[in-house]
């Protein structure tokens, strides 16, 4: 096994051993690979048969357009693999940053068409969840950062392990494990304020809230389970989500800040349970970009009509990815962290 060399910021292992059994069932010597550029890294995992060929992430927030089709290039050519075996691409949808959604999503559309390759949507919550090892039958909440005072959040049940674990450390000892089955989503993705985040989780653990006294109802706290959080909107908005659990759910606890980005690794499970079918994956992301939301003040700055614009931008959101620019088009040079 050796590290990948000659990128800047990249991080992983290429040549990586070890089986996915749920992939073996392709069977057909093709190659699955994965991709990843949710938040501020960009990632690829790739496999063959149920054995790992290579996983890898670049922390790019500036450069990911300039970077993920070389990058790629440069991984098949060092494993000395073909692209033209590439006949599954699984791709991250969301929830996470606009612009790196649409940079991942837009080059796997590129390439299934160039490869006819089929495709598959993956889940970013999901992808994290996979990430530390908890107590079978634990209650993890996602939540990952969507601007200032906003976060996407989904809450999961933990496959987890049979020995229940005594502490935090134990419990969130492994950030490249991956648990099976994977993580069951007990609730959808969703958007929301900070204040009803806290509001969310407590409702779906206890089921009720005294809406007069503020806290659980009569006899609920003594038999909740205690609950897990992490992901980066957990861990900007600590100061804030800490002391008002603490309040309503003093069992919940905080997962450390290295669970706030998935290893790359975690993609290929994921992608081996994918449906994979012809369509393009469309974008999954659950709240407003910022550019809809300020457009007519945007629009009158540079002396254009408000409404002309607002059609204009719904034409280009609601447009197929076959329409999109590919990577390396105008959207070279964006970051990929868009608030």
């Amino acid at each position: 096994m050796t590290q990948m060399e000659g990128m800047a910021g990249a991080t992983g292992t290429i040549g990586a051993t070890g089986t996915i059994g749920t992939c073996a069932a392709h069977g057909d010597g093709a190659i699955t690979l994965a991709l990843n550029a949710a938040e501020s890294r960009v990632q690829a995992a790739a496999l063959r048969d149920g054995e790992p060929l290579f996983a890898q992430e670049w922390h790019v927030p500036s450069q990911g357009t300039e970077l993920l089709a070389p990058a790629l290039a440069d991984a098949f050519a060092r494993m000395r693999l073909s692209l033209r075996d590439v006949r599954r691409i699984a791709c991250v949808q969301g929830p996470g940053s606009f612009t790196g959604l649409r940079l991942a999503l837009s080059t796997a559309a590129g390439m299934a068409r160039a490869l006819g390759a089929e495709q598959a949507g993956l889940s970013y919550t999901q992808l994290l969840a996979c990430g530390p090892l908890l107590p079978r039958g634990a209650v993890l909440w996602v939540l990952t950062h969507a601007r200032r005072g906003l976060v996407h959040m989904q809450s999961f049940r933990m496959p987890g392990e049979t020995a229940d674990a005594t502490s935090l450390a134990d419990v969130a000892g492994a950030a490249t494990a991956v648990p099976s089955p994977l993580p069951e989503a007990l609730t959808p993705v969703e958007a929301a304020t900070l204040n009803a985040a806290v509001a969310r989780i407590v409702a779906a653990r206890f089921g009720n809230v005294n809406p007069a006294a503020g806290t659980p109802a009569a006899g609920c706290a003594a038999a909740a389970a205690p609950v897990y959080l992490m992901g980066s909107g957990a861990t900007r908005n600590r100061a804030a989500l800490a002391p008002a659990l603490a309040a309503l759910l003093p069992g919940a606890r905080f997962l450390p800040a290295r669970f706030d980005h998935p290893a790359p690794a975690l993609l290929l499970p994921l992608a081996a349970t994918a449906a994979y079918g012809p369509d393009d994956v469309q974008p999954l992301y659950v709240r407003p970009c910022d550019a809809e939301e300020n457009l007519p003040a945007l629009a009158a700055a540079r002396g254009m009509d408000p409404d002309q614009a607002r059609r204009e931008l719904a034409r280009l959101t609601s447009a197929p990815l076959a329409g999109a620019p590919l990577a390396g088009a105008p959207l070279a040079g964006a970051p990929l962290a868009d608030a």
